[in-house]
């Protein structure tokens, strides 16, 4: 495979995820299928495992959003506690 196909896979799933987390679902699905589209049309072969291996894939993948999605939530929350130190006591005292 040439570096050219190489770089646009791995350049359009790579932003497809990066828009997906971030929020951007419909764009990061665009970019995604162009560079599986790209991937099939290299390695028909391989395509076939992956189908077969789909819903491992996606609860996989959905493993790992919730993951980046529970990290940035933290540091959301962090944030906040900076900025408003009493932010966090009184959830602190209730206990």
């Amino acid at each position: 495979m040439s570096h050219w196909k190489r770089a646009l896979i791995l350049g359009s799933l790579g932003a497809g995820a990066v828009l997906a987390v971030s929020g951007r679902r419909a764009a990061g699905a665009v970019l995604a299928t162009v560079g599986i589209a790209v991937l099939a049309s290299e390695h028909r072969e391989k395509l076939e495992d992956v189908c077969e291996r789909a819903s491992e894939y996606v609860q996989k993948s959905t493993q790992l959003l919730n993951m980046v999605a529970g990290l940035l939530d933290q540091l959301a929350e962090y944030k906040q506690r900076r900025i408003d130190p009493s932010h966090g006591e009184g959830a602190l005292r209730s206990w």
